[in-house]
């Protein structure tokens, strides 16, 4: 199994992984030494539409940086939040137009991506820890549902995520919200628990 971030993972000189959407839907492949066999090795695409803690921002590159992040203190300050998402590759919520930054023309690309991928037939998408809150990619998910062969599943971590979904959805049929009882939530361990109940393991048994 190959999981590709979005970060070419190939040695350089300089120690440099930089992002580029390019690296996305990349097929490898595993050759015998005696027969001649191809084997394609299944991929995983892991987009991260809002950025990540993991970027960083270098002039006009994304490179891929793992360090300790400072909590912001809880009466943060506008300033504060700024100099957090200047420091920090990410992408926050948002109902403005597009701006021509580094961040917004990835956003961009990575919202087309996304696009592409509902539009594609009979696409799951299964969303566990989004209110879909940002309007842009609400947007995209709700013309996206008017394919019929598209189904959204989407987990309420409450009561007040599901009227939240009940409201965004309302008219789209083919979304499923699952919520729990009254007083309970789905947190991220129950979520797990629900998708080992109805996927297979690898050894195509289920536990």
């Amino acid at each position: 199994m190959r999981l590709n971030d979005g970060f070419s993972r190939v040695p350089s000189l300089t120690g440099r992984s930089e992002y580029s959407s390019r690296t996305f839907f990349t097929t490898t492949s595993s050759t015998g030494n005696l027969y001649n066999y191809k084997v394609e090795i299944p991929c995983i695409n892991l987009m991260k539409l809002h950025g990540s803690l993991s970027w960083k921002k270098d002039g006009d590159s994304i490179l891929f940086s793992v360090t300790n992040v400072p909590l912001l203190p809880a009466g943060k300050t506008a300033a504060q939040v700024k100099a957090f998402v200047d420091a920090y590759a990410v992408v926050l919520p948002q109902t403005k137009k597009f701006h021509t930054t580094l961040m917004d023309s990835t956003y961009y690309e990575l919202l087309r991506i996304y696009n592409n991928e509902l539009d594609r037939e009979g696409t799951l998408l299964v969303s566990f820890g989004f209110s879909f809150g940002d309007a842009h990619i609400l947007g995209i998910t709700r013309r996206a549902l008017k394919n019929p062969t598209l189904r959204l599943v989407a987990f309420a971590f409450n009561d007040a995520d599901r009227a939240t979904f009940l409201t965004r959805f309302d008219g789209c049929n083919n979304v499923d919200i699952v919520a729990a009882g009254a007083l309970t939530n789905i947190d991220f361990a129950k979520f797990n628990g629900v998708l080992q109940s109805i996927l297979p393991t690898l050894d195509g048994k289920k536990k």
